[in-house]
């Protein structure tokens, strides 16, 4: 697997950003805007499930939200492999990195949860009515539970080896 790695710091984009003065700080800028778009859409749709806002239709908010949730994912995908590659060998030893990936899979696997069992039964709830699904309940609770952890593991990858 080492190979791979030192295979990809050897990229152009790597060099690039390994060696421009800009490319480095623009690229955790964009990634730091793409968490928020991507968290913040999720949370506003998290604490909707939670109860918060129920006059607000859960299907309606959803169209709104989860284009922002695509375009904030793809943000960060693209800088975070950018980020990734110009020091790739030394990221993927990261104990906080690799922790940092496995949440975001188990981010992503509860998000395909919820979208494939969870939501319908959310959407048909009546606002009117106190009763919230427990697992859209616990599909929002986990999700956010899972990206705070997502935030931190990626702020402790400075402080980690």
């Amino acid at each position: 697997m080492e190979n791979v790695w030192h295979t990809l710091e050897g990229t152009q984009a790597a060099i690039w950003v390994k060696t421009s003065t800009w490319a480095y700080p623009l690229l955790e800028t964009a990634h730091v805007i793409g968490l928020g778009l991507l968290f913040g859409s999720i949370f506003v749709l998290d604490l909707r499930l939670m109860g918060v806002g129920r006059p607000l239709p859960l299907n309606l908010l959803a169209r709104h939200m989860l284009p922002w949730v695509w375009t904030g994912f793809i943000v960060n995908a693209v800088s975070g492999a950018l980020l990734f590659m110009s020091d790739a060998a030394e990221f993927a030893a990261n104990t906080a990195f690799r922790v940092k990936i496995v949440l975001i899979l188990l981010a992503g696997l509860n998000a395909a949860y919820f979208h494939a069992r969870a939501y319908r039964y959310a959407v048909e709830v009546d606002p009117a009515r106190h009763d919230i699904p427990r697992a859209s309940l616990l599909a929002a609770l986990v999700s956010i539970a899972l990206w705070v952890s997502v935030i931190t593991a990626g702020r402790m990858i400075a402080y980690v080896e």
